[in-house]
């Protein structure tokens, strides 16, 4: 067998994050819970414990932690000495709770003893007022961590922040070893990640980096006025123009938001994700432009400067190295296009040049063919393009219709359209200079007469052009419509153009999980008030502030802050809706560790929160190991569906690693 085999069919070790200790198989799961109600179960409702209920219904779902605790490896971490915990009574509260869950035929379980063990530690949890279902679950994974923290005795210290000879990996490393120190358990394995928080003085410009670990990564609901003021640094509303294959569909003016300093390559990637662009772009050449003229190609990793004009059109090359891109334009009387590019390879040959020609050219005269094969043919091109807003629009159908009108034009019935050659509609000329006040070299008017192009090696269709594009290096190439051809439309724009405007996120009424993300990524400026003690210059200054995620667990706890104080004791809630993905939650657009390309997440669970701060309900809606979706309202388990997942009164989501 060849090495190179040999290579093929090894397969690819799965990604293993550094800061990754304790993997759990939930494969071990199943062989315990057949037969029995696998989770599928409510929690009575001991007075106001809806959101007790509700925290429960999403960390019972939590698979790897419920693994853990039903294979009974939490038995030999349970540390009976730790005074921070309950030397293990919350835990084996737990493992009997999740037993009635998971491992019995009971629809209905008594948190009595989860309640009271958290209450032991959180006196507020000791009543029967109704509660937040965010601080419970809380409380309840840090007592329960104390519970199974391998050290008790723990020796707090604070860390300096980074150092110049350290790399960002090395400083996170050096906190993280000290988080472990303080809380070694399964629940750091599996919910605690890393932020990075960085702080800019604005006296000496010193920069502080430090590292801390978070359960729960709470973000912020910001009205869109707010959005737009924190996150305008981050983004550019660009314009540009697309230009279509062959000119089949309509060009559009492209506005779009993108990220500052967005390379150029990325655009079809974010194009291709809106719901309204009915095209699908594989990759764009992109060339910019000054008073209508080709001005140079711009590189697909340059993004683009305000004020530039840029066009963008579908890239036709293949990688061949006799490949040439040629700036085109259709000039129409004194009506002049924009310009387009034509994609030539050099084994074509003369008719196939003509032939693209064609395609640009079509759509602004008439066919010559006999009445029976207008009718059919034409029939069938029109059908095409008044479909072209159709998601069922077939391009490569429409090219088989133009190459069988140009084969009949130019070869089987030229014969009988001899008096379209004497009217020609167009003629293609070809310049070295875009300014040359002269008509350029005559390539084809109709007749075929390539007395022109004897000095390129070319006397009929069959010949190849690649003695063409070598002597006429930085050329352009015209197509000339005839007006007073009978034969020419005169009412086809050259340019018409269509306005194509992507959703402007902060006009939209809803927020998207996205953007919550940035907002939390986004710079912060501490202004007087909160002033921030400089390490360096020694003084009490105002800061630019940043956080950004480091490492993200494997379970990844996300609330969204929908409860913040009014006025002195009273609270108000937010009920914007706030859409995130069931799927692919791609949080490597905010990491800046090493993990920054194995984090996309699935959602598994969600706690929800409906009413006001004053008589609310709490209620979740989980995904179960069986792969179905229920509803979890109190003792109440049902069978619900993904459309029941998103709604505004979403709270707190929990997301699944993809690939742990």
């Amino acid at each position: 067998m060849s090495s190179s085999t040999a290579e093929e069919e090894t397969p690819k070790k799965e990604y293993v994050s550094p800061f990754t200790r304790n993997i759990i198989d939930t494969n071990d799961l199943n062989s315990l819970i057949q037969g029995y109600n696998h989770g599928l179960c409510g929690g009575q409702n001991l007075g106001n414990t809806c959101f007790m209920n509700s925290s429960i219904a999403c960390l019972s779902n939590c698979t790897e932690l419920t693994t853990y605790f039903l294979t009974k490896r939490f038995e030999k971490d349970i540390n009976s000495e730790n005074k921070e915990g309950l030397q293990g009574r919350l835990a084996m509260a737990w493992y009997e709770l999740l037993h009635d869950y998971w491992m019995t035929s009971t629809r209905t379980g008594n948190p009595a003893n989860v309640k009271s063990a958290v209450a032991k530690k959180v006196k507020k949890f000791s009543g029967y007022s109704q509660q937040d279902s965010n601080e419970f679950m809380t409380e309840f994974l840090g007592i329960l961590s104390e519970d199974l923290n391998k050290n008790d005795k723990k020796k707090y210290e604070e860390l300096p922040e980074k150092q110049e000879n350290e790399s960002d990996f090395e400083c996170a490393s050096r906190f993280w070893k000290l988080h472990l120190t303080l809380n070694d358990s399964i629940i750091t394995d599996l919910f605690s990640g890393l932020l990075k928080s960085e702080v800019n003085c604005s006296n000496c410009g010193f920069h502080n980096i430090t590292f801390d670990p978070f359960n729960t990564l709470t973000l912020a609901i910001p009205s869109a006025k707010k959005l737009l003021e924190k996150t305008k640094k981050l983004y550019d509303d660009i314009e540009f123009f697309y230009i279509p294959k062959y000119c089949i569909k309509s060009n559009l003016r492209v506005h779009l938001r993108v990220k500052k300093e967005c390379p150029l390559n990325e655009i079809p990637e974010k194009l291709n994700s809106l719901e309204k662009f009915n095209h699908q772009i594989k990759k764009l050449v992109f060339i910019k432009v000054l008073d209508g003229k080709f001005v140079r190609f711009i590189d697909g990793s340059e993004s683009k400067k305000e004020k530039e004009f840029v066009f963008a059109f579908d890239d036709e090359t293949d990688g061949g190295d006799g490949n040439r891109i040629i700036p085109f334009y259709m000039n129409k009387g004194k009506n002049s296009s924009f310009p387009r590019l034509l994609f030539l390879k050099e084994n074509m040959n003369f008719g196939d040049l003509k032939k693209i020609v064609f395609y640009f050219a079509r759509n602004h005269f008439n066919s010559p063919l006999g009445s029976e094969d207008k009718n059919e043919l034409d029939k069938e091109i029109k059908n095409y393009k008044e479909s072209k807003k159709d998601d069922a629009y077939d391009e490569n159908k429409l090219f088989e219709l133009y190459n069988k009108e140009y084969d009949e034009i130019f070869n089987t019935k030229k014969a009988q359209v001899a008096n379209f050659f004497n009217d020609f509609p167009y003629i293609i000329t070809i310049k070295n200079k875009f300014d040359d006040n002269g008509t350029g070299m005559v390539l084809f008017d109709g007749k075929n007469n390539l007395e022109n192009l004897k000095k390129f090696n070319i006397s009929k269709d069959e010949d190849k052009i690649v003695s063409l594009l070598d002597k006429t290096k930085d050329c352009y190439l015209f197509l000339v419509f005839q007006i007073k051809s009978k034969l020419i439309r005169p009412y086809v724009r050259l340019d018409a153009c269509e306005n194509f405007e992507a959703p402007d996120y902060c006009k939209k009424e809803e927020l998207t999980l996205d953007n919550l993300l940035e907002y939390f990524c986004s710079d912060e400026n501490l202004e007087k008030g909160n002033e921030w003690n400089c390490n360096k210059c020694k003084k009490k200054v105002t800061v630019s502030k940043r956080f950004s995620i480091f490492f993200v667990p494997r379970l990844l706890i996300i609330c969204l802050n929908r409860f913040s104080r009014e006025t002195g004791y009273i609270y108000g809630k937010n009920g914007t809706f706030i859409d995130f993905p069931l799927t692919d939650l791609d949080m490597g657009k905010y990491v800046c560790g090493p993990d920054k390309e194995y984090s996309k997440y699935d959602l598994f669970a969600v706690s929800q929160h409906f009413g006001g701060t004053e008589g609310g309900h709490y209620t979740a809606v989980c995904k179960n190991i069986d792969g179905k979706w229920y509803d979890y309202n109190d003792s109440s388990c049902t069978l619900s569906s993904t459309k029941n997942v998103k709604s505004a009164s979403a709270y707190v989501l929990f997301y699944r690693k993809q690939n742990w």
